[in-house]
């Protein structure tokens, strides 16, 4: 009889978004937050938090949701440039995963939440790190809906094969050697034989 290993409880990973914030401090029609209702989604063997905004601001919020979860939580304050910048975003959400990704067990599954409070570039960078680098399940929550699976596309079955067929293509015309005379270079005034 074989024997099952257990599974593991996955680690989530998520950006503090405005909302989540304003839960904590309580704010009036707040209500539970996206970040709140996906730490809630499962149990967690630890959940890992990414951050731009104040300390202060994002310590009460991390207290708060300790609180609430009991689960292990990690704060990794970023300073970004700008919200949509979109190198800082992935630079730091790669450098949370690397030290992350250095120290888990095998079998360890990481889930990443795209919050609907954050900008839809740090959800893009999470969709692309997900299906790359860094595998992981994606969830998002949704006051309405609760909390979705989200499996957006297959990028190396639906995305890639294009591009490079776009890539192909081009390559072909150019070694094909028909490129056309250019427009701009038809004016050039010259004296050479060989022109």
């Amino acid at each position: 009889m074989k024997s099952r290993t257990p599974l593991l409880k996955p680690i989530l990973v998520s950006w503090i978004d405005h909302a989540d914030l304003k839960a904590a401090e309580g704010a009036a029609g707040a209500g539970l937050d996206p970040l709140a209702q996906a730490a809630a989604f499962k149990e967690f063997a630890r959940i890992v938090l990414l951050n731009d905004s104040p300390v202060g601001q994002t310590q009460r919020y991390r207290d708060s949701l300790l609180a609430r979860t009991g689960t292990a939580l990690a704060l990794h304050p970023v300073t970004l440039s700008s919200p949509i910048d979109v190198g800082e975003i992935d630079q730091a959400a790669r450098q949370v995963l690397n030290e992350l990704a250095a120290g888990l067990p095998p079998g360890l599954a990481l889930m990443f939440h795209l919050s609907p409070g954050t900008l839809t570039i740090m959800m893009a960078i999470w969709v692309l790190l997900a299906k790359t680098r860094f595998p992981a399940e994606l969830i998002r929550s949704s006051e309405t809906y609760g909390i979705l699976a989200q499996s957006p596309f297959d990028i190396a079955a639906e995305f890639l094969p294009n591009l490079l067929q776009q890539a192909d293509r081009r390559l072909g015309e150019l070694s094909a050697g028909g490129l056309p005379m250019r427009a701009e270079f038809a004016a050039i005034l010259h004296r050479s034989v060989v022109m």
